[in-house]
Protein backbone atom coordinates (compact mmCIF):
# COMPACT_ATOMS: atom_id res chain seq x y z
CA UNK A 1 0.00 0.00 0.00
CA UNK A 2 3.25 2.07 0.21
CA UNK A 3 3.27 4.76 -2.29
CA UNK A 4 0.00 3.84 -4.05
CA UNK A 5 -2.29 6.61 -5.25
CA UNK A 6 -5.64 7.58 -4.47
CA UNK A 7 -7.76 5.89 -6.81
CA UNK A 8 -5.95 2.59 -6.10
CA UNK A 9 -6.88 2.85 -2.05
CA UNK A 10 -9.89 3.94 -3.08
CA UNK A 11 -10.31 0.98 -5.08
CA UNK A 12 -9.23 -1.75 -2.22
CA UNK A 13 -11.25 0.04 0.37
CA UNK A 14 -14.36 -0.51 -1.78
CA UNK A 15 -13.58 -3.87 -2.55
CA UNK A 16 -12.71 -4.37 1.35
CA UNK A 17 -16.40 -3.05 1.90
CA UNK A 18 -18.24 -5.09 -0.83
CA UNK A 19 -16.64 -8.54 0.55
CA UNK A 20 -17.83 -7.14 4.03
CA UNK A 21 -21.37 -7.14 3.04
CA UNK A 22 -21.70 -10.93 2.52
CA UNK A 23 -22.21 -13.37 5.39
CA UNK A 24 -19.72 -14.01 7.36
CA UNK A 25 -17.14 -16.44 7.50
CA UNK A 26 -18.26 -20.51 8.89
CA UNK A 27 -16.07 -20.05 11.82
CA UNK A 28 -18.33 -21.66 13.90
CA UNK A 29 -18.85 -24.84 11.99
CA UNK A 30 -15.97 -27.44 11.86
CA UNK A 31 -14.88 -28.44 8.42
CA UNK A 32 -15.13 -32.70 8.06
CA UNK A 33 -12.59 -34.17 6.27
CA UNK A 34 -12.63 -37.99 5.15
CA UNK A 35 -11.61 -40.49 7.50
CA UNK A 36 -9.40 -42.34 5.13
CA UNK A 37 -7.02 -39.49 4.86
CA UNK A 38 -5.97 -39.73 7.81
CA UNK A 39 -4.67 -43.37 6.58
CA UNK A 40 -0.57 -43.83 5.52
CA UNK A 41 -0.63 -45.46 2.16
CA UNK A 42 1.37 -47.90 1.14
CA UNK A 43 4.99 -46.45 0.23
CA UNK A 44 3.80 -42.72 1.22
CA UNK A 45 6.20 -40.64 3.00
CA UNK A 46 5.47 -38.26 5.77
CA UNK A 47 5.73 -35.47 2.67
CA UNK A 48 3.81 -36.86 0.49
CA UNK A 49 1.10 -37.65 3.30
CA UNK A 50 1.04 -33.84 4.42
CA UNK A 51 0.40 -32.75 1.30
CA UNK A 52 -2.63 -35.17 0.93
CA UNK A 53 -3.68 -33.77 3.99
CA UNK A 54 -3.19 -30.07 2.86
CA UNK A 55 -4.95 -30.24 -0.18
CA UNK A 56 -7.92 -32.00 1.47
CA UNK A 57 -8.20 -28.88 3.78
CA UNK A 58 -8.04 -26.47 0.97
CA UNK A 59 -10.75 -28.35 -0.93
CA UNK A 60 -13.18 -29.01 1.85
CA UNK A 61 -12.71 -25.31 2.99
CA UNK A 62 -13.18 -24.17 -0.53
CA UNK A 63 -16.62 -26.27 -0.69
CA UNK A 64 -17.42 -24.81 3.25
CA UNK A 65 -16.72 -21.50 2.38
CA UNK A 66 -17.93 -21.41 -1.67
CA UNK A 67 -15.51 -19.61 -3.27
CA UNK A 68 -11.02 -19.42 -2.90
CA UNK A 69 -11.85 -15.56 -1.81
CA UNK A 70 -13.59 -16.64 1.63
CA UNK A 71 -11.53 -19.98 1.93
CA UNK A 72 -8.17 -17.87 2.03
CA UNK A 73 -9.78 -15.88 4.92
CA UNK A 74 -11.01 -19.03 6.79
CA UNK A 75 -7.38 -20.43 6.60
CA UNK A 76 -5.23 -17.43 7.45
CA UNK A 77 -3.84 -16.45 4.28
CA UNK A 78 -4.25 -14.37 0.74
CA UNK A 79 -6.44 -15.38 -2.08
CA UNK A 80 -2.87 -15.84 -4.74
CA UNK A 81 -1.45 -18.02 -2.19
CA UNK A 82 -4.30 -20.61 -1.79
CA UNK A 83 -4.57 -20.64 -5.59
CA UNK A 84 -1.08 -21.67 -6.07
CA UNK A 85 -0.54 -23.98 -3.19
CA UNK A 86 -3.75 -25.92 -4.55
CA UNK A 87 -1.98 -25.78 -7.69
CA UNK A 88 1.41 -27.09 -6.49
CA UNK A 89 -0.08 -29.44 -4.36
CA UNK A 90 -1.85 -30.59 -7.20
CA UNK A 91 0.64 -31.33 -9.52
CA UNK A 92 3.55 -32.43 -7.21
Amino acid sequence: LLKSNRGTLLSIRKRHQHTATYEPLSTDKTIPLPANIFTIKPNEDFDSFKRRIQLAVILETIKVEGNHSRAALRLGCNRSTLVRLRYQLQTH
